[in-house]
Formats: C-alpha cells, structure tokens, sequence
C-alpha cells in the first residue's frame, strides 16, 4: 500500500510515467533523483571527513538528511570538503 501511494505521488509529480514496457522515470524524476543521490553522498563524506565517523556508519544518518538538503546547503558541503567527486565508499558523487 505504501508503494503504491509513493509511485502515484511521484506520477502526480510527474516523476515517472507509465509506458507500455512499465514505468520510467522522466526528466524531472532524473533530475530529482540526480540531487537526491548527491545529497546522500555529499552527506556521507561530510560525515567520514568532519565527524570522523567510520564508512560504515554514515550509511543510516545520510538516508535520513539527504531529503533535507537544498542547492545552497549541497554547495556549502562541497566546499567544507577535500574531495567532491567520490564519497567515502567510492562512489561517483553527481554534479550539480
């Protein structure tokens, strides 16, 4: 049931979209999915790099803050940081 409503939520959003092969993301669900990934890994080096906390505990608290990261505060991460192109498990970190 809680599937459900997130993909008719991403639908009404216009996120995805149904094709005859099944659903697809469409550009702006892209796009949104594209800051939510670098959200999460900006987040999980910040953790490792600023808290010194160890790879394989960022994992649960970056899940948590990515959906609270904005443009601005993505931005201010990136220049706290030493690397911005891979997170701390090696991972390529998206553009903006």
């Amino acid at each position: 049931l809680l599937a459900r409503w997130g993909l008719f939520t991403l639908m009404r959003q216009g996120q995805i979209e149904r094709r005859a092969t099944g659903l697809r993301l469409t550009e702006r669900g892209r796009e949104s999915a594209r800051h939510l990934v670098r959200s999460h890994r900006l987040w999980e080096a910040y953790l490792v790099e600023h808290l010194g906390l160890p790879q394989d505990h960022v994992h649960d608290p970056a899940e948590r803050m990515e959906h609270f990261i904005g443009p601005r505060l993505q931005s201010e991460i990136a220049e706290k940081l030493t690397e911005t192109d891979t997170d701390p498990h090696g991972r390529k970190i998206p553009d903006k």
